[in-house]
């Protein structure tokens, strides 16, 4: 499928050593309210207090607030990524692709996008008429 994406779409990608270093969702234990479905679900799922990595959230960060929202900079510009037989995936560098990888930016890049991703987890919503 990324093969086959037109070049006017850019393709950033986070790999497994940016996700597993950032951790986010603990503080929903007591920031959210018992209501809240996100905080049951992360209870459910972690247990309370606990946090997880963060490789979706953290796409969604990146995505709202961009790279350096992220506390990320993007990297291997005009490489790609390559898809293996075997399913693994490499970088392969290059000069002319519309793909990079995001790597964190800073000696505590990772606490800080966790923090930024608790953050948006946290923020209170208005609340909707019905």
């Amino acid at each position: 499928a990324v093969e086959n994406m037109p070049s006017s779409v850019k393709l950033v990608f986070i790999g497994i050593d940016v996700g597993k270093n950032v951790l986010s969702g603990k503080a929903l234990s007591t920031c959210a309210t018992a209501r809240s479905p996100c905080r049951q679900a992360y209870i459910d799922t972690l247990g309370y207090g606990q946090d997880r990595p963060s490789w979706d959230p953290l796409t969604l960060l990146y995505a709202v607030k961009g790279a350096a929202g992220a506390h990320c900079k993007e990297a291997g510009i005009g490489g790609r990524n390559v898809l293996s037989s075997a399913g693994a995936n490499y970088w392969e560098p290059g000069d002319s692709s519309n793909q990079t990888y995001l790597v964190l930016e800073g000696e505590d890049a990772a606490t800080a996008a966790g923090n930024a991703i608790d953050e948006l987890l946290c923020a209170e919503t208005p609340r909707l008429r019905h």
